[in-house]
């Protein structure tokens, strides 16, 4: 099979965006899949299905599909930004596994890489995996004091935390 042209790689994918912004995660896994397979050396797309598929509840196919990136991206020249990507991927397929421990130390990880690369919202989005992590493990201090990070962080960026898949006590209106 031919691999999408460019432009029609930035239509699947928007597709694939709309799909999962609006729940649809089916859908989004669906155009996610057909992108990595036409283009199987490509990152984002891989990112993209994992996170589809954590929402979609399938954490162990979205390991499958990080693989190759956990392998590759100490390799690559943006290796800290795709590195940050694929750990906050994957504490959160660690965090839906129930393998806490591993959430906790990529979360922590995807933390400090979004911070190095200067990118404060998902710094921030990070913690927020982070404090579910150590709530998980009872350190409930811990959690609270990341939270209320990331919540200023939201703040001063007059950003929305995020929403989807937010457990009780991690929503927006929850955040002290």
């Amino acid at each position: 099979a031919l691999a999408a042209a460019p432009k029609d790689f930035e239509a699947i994918r928007a597709s694939g965006s709309l799909a999962f912004l609006t729940g649809d995660y089916v859908g989004a896994i669906a155009k996610y899949q057909g992108l990595v397979k036409s283009r199987p050396r490509l990152i984002v797309p891989r990112i993209d299905l994992a996170r589809a598929l954590i929402a979609g509840k399938q954490p162990a196919e979205a390991v499958k599909v990080l693989d190759p990136v956990l392998k590759t991206a100490p390799k690559l020249a943006v290796a800290n930004l795709l590195r940050a990507m694929a750990a906050y991927a994957a504490a959160t397929v660690h965090l839906a596994s129930n393998e806490t421990e591993d959430a906790l130390s990529d979360a922590r990880e995807s933390c400090r890489l979004w911070s190095e690369v200067g990118s404060p919202y998902e710094a921030a989005r990070a913690r927020v995996v982070f404090a579910r992590a150590l709530r998980e493990v009872g350190d409930e201090e811990s959690a609270t004091g990341e939270l209320a990070v990331a919540r200023s962080t939201f703040v001063r960026l007059a950003a929305a935390p995020p929403l989807a898949g937010s457990p009780r006590g991690t929503s927006p209106e929850s955040l002290p």
